[in-house]
């Protein structure tokens, strides 16, 4: 992405671009233009972040639902069994 030229102040401080006016003129530009780049990268470095915490937050869901199916199996397994202990079955679930 090109950045538009900025003024070069002359010797009195004045803009030397393109005629005096429009190189004042390009200023407000220039700056606006920074400042959204800034904030370009700031977002992406945002958005990579969001991204990251997305997939981490699958995989906690992923692996809580695994906890979650193993427990029901357990729990059938003891509930099927007639010698089921009623304390188990309680510290089961």
């Amino acid at each position: 992405m090109g950045r538009p030229e900025e003024p070069v102040a002359g010797p009195e401080g004045q803009a030397t671009a393109s005629g005096g006016e429009a190189g004042s003129a390009v200023r407000p530009v220039a700056a606006a233009l920074g400042g959204a780049e800034e904030q370009l990268e700031r977002l992406g470095r945002e958005l990579t972040e969001i991204a990251m915490l997305e997939q981490q937050t699958r995989g906690e869901a992923a692996r809580h639902e695994q906890r979650r199916v193993q427990a029901g199996e357990r729990l059938t397994a003891m509930q099927s069994r007639k010698d089921a202990d009623p304390d188990e079955l309680r510290e089961a679930v």
